[in-house]
Formats: C-alpha cells, sequence, structure tokens
C-alpha cells in the first residue's frame, strides 16, 4: 500500500481473508473493520476477517485499521533502511547519468 492511500488486489471470486502480514506492521496495528458494507462497516468482532469476492466486477473495501495500545509513537519504517534506500536511488540515478554521458560521448566520436 506504500503511501498511494489504497491498494488493489487481483483475485478470482471466492472467499478471502484480510489480515496484517505478520512482522512489525501486525505488532503495531489492528484491523477493526474489512469495510465490505462501507465505510459504516461493522467490526471483525461481529463480521469476521473474512470477505466473498462474488463477480468479476470487483469490490470495494473501506478497511479501518487502528493502533495497539502502547504503539502511537511506534514508527514503522526503520530511518537507516529509509536512508540507504535513498542512498541507493541517488547512486543508481548518477551510473544511469554517467552511463548515459558516456554513450552520448562515443556516439559524438563516431
Amino acid at each position: 500500500m506504500a503511501n498511494l492511500g489504497y491498494f488493489q488486489l487481483k483475485s478470482n471470486p471466492g472467499v478471502w481473508r484480510l489480515a496484517i502480514r505478520s512482522g512489525k506492521s501486525s505488532e503495531v496495528y489492528e484491523i477493526e473493520s474489512i469495510g465490505a458494507d462501507g465505510w459504516k462497516s461493522a467490526g471483525l468482532e461481529k463480521t469476521g476477517n473474512s470477505l466473498v469476492v462474488s463477480t468479476l466486477e470487483g469490490l470495494t473495501l473501506y478497511p479501518r485499521f487502528h493502533r495497539r495500545p502502547g504503539h502511537e509513537e511506534t514508527e514503522l519504517l526503520d530511518e537507516s533502511s529509509e536512508i540507504a534506500a535513498k542512498k541507493d536511488s541517488a547512486l543508481n540515478f548518477l551510473t544511469r547519468l554517467k552511463s548515459m554521458s558516456v554513450q552520448f560521448l562515443s556516439c559524438m566520436c563516431l
């Protein structure tokens, strides 16, 4: 889902279970509702975490999540991995730029 604010799940019709992947995300967040009936869907205690996709037309869900007590300030993204990703991205850009300039110079020399 990243920071796009939505997710898209391509699936065949059938019964599916919506859950948070185990790990740090599931330690910090908990699902309140899968949202199969819109924003005001009943909670998991009434509906469970299963949903039925009955057509190929699609299904729009409005899941609700909340932070678990004690994790109000917990960050999901480790700052060091975020910095490393930015550094890798910059390095990849510079490598491509260098490659393009070498190719451009090769073309001019011919």
